[in-house]
């Protein structure tokens, strides 16, 4: 009996210090707000969007909460709102960014047939890092088309490492980040009544994937501060 009372109390205490490793996070904290703005290469802003976590729920060791996003374009006009959900686990967090695209652009009214599905690709984000550290690759798959017909584009992100540690400054305050870079190629292949024609003329065109590269500043038990990519960059410019 004494065994199984230490072993509860042990388990209690491990929930709690994951619900605190995990409550540090602006996206695990209930009713905070933060914006995000994206810059072109000419670091233009060409939209922005604002962020609120609406709810924040725990299943055993996991807190799990629900995200709304706004996004407004560079003349302040709304142009999409969407949701996603983001998973923290013993100060590990998980983004799964194609939850969020899928309900962003999935037409509501669908009466073409024509359908788009994201299979979920979370992106791992540990709190304790260090120079040097790498992470596993990850895949994520896009479909396009009907039941007879489909586009399938298989994004494949490799080489995620942990380069250096920098202090990154932006409108929203200033953070001693870890710059994680990574690699990323994207295929596209077809499924269907039409399949093999539309490989046979993609075979004819095909190029050699071009190999996008992608570096984040992310603090630890807080999160993202910067990305930077090669069509530009996104960063955090307001929180609250």
């Amino acid at each position: 009996m004494k065994k199984l009372i230490f072993i509860t109390a042990l388990f209690l205490v491990t929930l709690r210090v994951f619900a605190q490793d995990c409550a540090k996070y602006y996206y695990m904290q209930k009713n905070k707000t933060f914006e995000m703005t994206y810059y072109d290469n000419k670091e233009k802003a060409t939209l922005k969007a604002d962020y609120k976590v609406d709810d924040v729920t725990h299943v055993k060791d996991t807190s799990v909460s629900t995200v709304t996003t706004q996004m407004y374009g560079k003349d302040g006009k709304e142009i999409g709102k969407t949701t996603m959900d983001v998973k923290c686990n013993g100060g590990v967090m998980y983004i799964d960014v194609n939850a969020a695209l899928q309900k962003a652009i999935q037409p509501q009214d669908n009466k073409s047939g024509v359908s788009m599905t994201f299979s979920h690709s979370y992106m791992e984000y540990p709190a304790d890092l260090h120079v040097g550290q790498q992470f596993p690759d990850v895949s994520s798959t896009m479909t396009v088309g009907t039941a007879d017909n489909q586009q399938i584009s298989t994004t494949k992100t490799t080489d995620r490492k942990v380069e250096a540690k920098e202090d990154v400054t932006t409108p929203a305050g200033t953070w001693s980040c870890y710059k994680i870079t990574s690699k990323s190629i994207t295929t596209t292949t077809y499924k269907g009544a039409v399949a093999d024609e539309m490989n046979k003329i993609s075979s004819v065109f095909k190029k050699k994937p071009k190999e996008n590269e992608t570096t984040v500043y992310y603090a630890p038990n807080f999160g993202i501060v910067k990305m930077e990519m090669s069509t530009g960059s996104v960063v955090l410019t307001a929180i609250n």
